[in-house]
């Protein structure tokens, strides 16, 4: 690939791997930065297992994901996606995955959650490090350790905290794709969207969103480079990331709806947003 696709990440990760924010704060060593970063595990992990001890309850949700992975587990698969047949499914996978070595269904969930939650705060920090710097990044992951959205949600049975940790691991994958121009890395990007896809079907809008922007390094490329350059860039961007989606999530599509499930790598809620949206504005010129 050519550099000026990957242009745009010269501003916030300029030469030399420094943020151009880090001038305004001293510099950490890796030892210490290793300390924080440990403790803020620590402490993430601390507050979701003094919640899931609180907790005395199962939200309906989590009876709903211990049900599917019960009969998963017991090679129901028929009868799991009858329950909820649009329902992502790597979740329950997970959690019946467990249960075939002997872990209960709730604690194989728990489990789940409460380690996804906790390590989250890892892609959280490096993420906001390669933009804006190290103390940028250690604030970031204290926010994502302590945030209670996120402590509640990775102390129960939700496929959230799950969703968030493979969903930040595939953007900053993307940003190392970028700074290094590498389109192998777009590709294993595109195959992290797929399983954050499997997990909650939002997760196809970063592919959405990586081909916005896209679109819009292309435009402002075109006085630099010219048409035929900037377009091939794009396709090949393009191409690459689309390809690992693709690659993971249509046999996983394949296989589940030959199971009863009708789970599709493109969130049907897009589409009826458009829909409603387009049937809203041509009511509204109706009515002028």
């Amino acid at each position: 690939m050519r550099d000026i696709l990957f242009d745009t990440c010269s501003y916030f990760h300029s030469a030399g791997g420094k943020s151009p924010f880090a001038s305004y704060f001293p510099a950490m060593d890796n030892k210490r930065q290793n300390l924080i970063l440990g403790a803020l595990f620590l402490l993430a992990f601390g507050l979701r297992l003094a919640r899931i001890l609180e907790t005395s309850y199962l939200d309906k949700d989590a009876v709903l994901y211990i049900s599917m992975a019960e009969r998963l587990a017991d090679g129901r698969v028929g009868d799991t996606f009858g329950l909820i047949p649009r329902l992502p499914p790597l979740y329950p996978t997970m959690i019946a995955s467990l249960c075939k070595f002997g872990v209960g269904a709730e604690f194989a969930g728990l489990s789940i959650s409460l380690l996804a939650g906790s390590i989250l705060i890892f892609p959280v920090f490096s993420l906001s490090k390669y933009f804006f710097g190290v103390n940028a990044g250690l604030v970031s992951a204290f926010l994502a350790a302590t945030q209670p959205y996120l402590v509640r949600d990775s102390a129960e049975i939700m496929r959230d905290s799950l969703f968030f940790l493979i969903l930040f691991c595939a953007l900053r994958l993307i940003s190392s794709a970028i700074s290094q121009k590498s389109t192998l890395l777009l590709l294993i990007s595109g195959v992290l969207v797929a399983f954050s896809t499997l997990t909650r079907s939002e997760g196809n809008e970063a592919i959405l969103g990586f081909l916005a922007w896209l679109v819009l390094e292309s435009f402002l490329a075109l006085k630099k480079i010219g048409l035929l350059a900037s377009l091939k860039n794009f396709f090949t961007a393009a191409f690459a990331i689309s390809a690992g989606f693709m690659l993971t999530a249509l046999p996983a599509q394949i296989v589940l709806q030959n199971h009863g499930s009708a789970w599709t790598m493109a969130d049907p809620r897009i589409f009826g947003y458009m829909d409603s949206f387009l049937k809203f504005d041509s009511n509204s010129g109706e009515e002028k």
